[in-house]
């Protein structure tokens, strides 16, 4: 009897450990739910304007090289690091330049 007892203890024991095991993973899954959706939220580059340019039926390559050359000069943006560092970090998942200009010492660089 004194056997039955102790193999009946050990096997509360594990569906305990197993339900406490169970529960944990949940919230730490929880957890990393949460955390990726205040993260995306909190990300204000999701709300940037990519810009691309159609060729015009019957425009020449120059034409359209030039047109595309003024549209986008007019779209510089001018940012401070609390922009660059996102974008750094999402430039290995996107095709586009990032061109830093140092005011300061008339530096600049191609990433």
């Amino acid at each position: 009897m004194d056997d039955a007892v102790q193999a009946m203890i050990i096997a509360f024991s594990v569906i305990i450990f197993v339900i406490a095991l169970s529960l944990a993973l949940y919230v730490i899954s929880q957890a990393n739910k949460t955390s990726e959706y205040l993260s995306y939220y909190a990300d204000s580059t999701k709300f940037y304007d990519n810009i691309d340019l159609q060729k015009d039926p019957g425009e020449s390559d120059s034409e359209f090289n030039e047109r595309k050359r003024k549209v986008f000069s007019r779209s510089a943006r001018y940012v401070s690091a609390e922009t660059i560092v996102p974008t750094l970090y999402r430039y290995n998942k996107e095709n586009f330049c990032v061109k830093i200009y140092d005011n300061f010492r008339k530096f600049s660089s191609n990433f």
